[in-house]
């Protein structure tokens, strides 16, 4: 009650039974200081839930969300496509890489801590082709973007001299 005498509203409240059932929001004064009862605004989805995320490894399970990781329904016949949430939490770029005859092939780097997107572009690099497809969340990484880990982060090998895009590295 302090609160709202203080501040014309309180924190969200649960459990107020109403015509409707049991909701929460706020409680606030109204222009003639009636106490008024402001239902929590719902948040619209941009998914729907009841979707079920097919594996991306097996193609036939769903995903399911575990205590470290989200895994396959399937692993008890033999798929172990998982995915650690601690993956989640690094953030990444999702790069476009031109290789001249072998074309655009897109991948996935941790190379935030040390790089700005506009330093990137026209960058050259070295990458690994010709190793598959790799799911990271819900991006398919076609190559593998070398770089070595240092104190601030990951930074990437290059060439010394400007080269020709796609070269084979020898």
């Amino acid at each position: 009650m302090i609160r709202l005498i203080e501040k014309g509203c309180t924190t969200n409240l649960k459990g107020f039974k109403s015509e409707y059932g049991f909701v929460e929001g706020l409680i606030r004064f109204d222009k003639d200081f009636s106490i008024q009862l402001e239902p929590k605004k719902k948040i619209e989805k941009k998914y729907d839930s009841s979707e079920k995320l097919v594996c991306p490894k097996c193609k036939k399970g769903e995903i399911l969300k575990g205590k470290i990781a989200y895994g396959c329904s399937n692993y008890k016949i033999g798929c172990d496509f998982i995915f650690s949430f601690e993956n989640i939490k690094k953030s990444a770029y999702q790069l476009l890489i031109n290789f001249d005859s072998l074309g655009k092939l897109k991948s996935s780097a941790q190379i935030k801590d040390l790089y700005s997107s506009e330093e990137l572009i026209g960058k050259q690099i070295i990458a690994v082709v010709n190793t598959g497809e790799r799911n990271i969340g819900s991006f398919i990484s076609e190559c593998l973007v070398l770089g070595i880990t240092i104190e601030d982060g990951v930074s990437l090998l290059k060439p010394d001299l400007k080269t020709t895009d796609g070269i084979q590295v020898v």
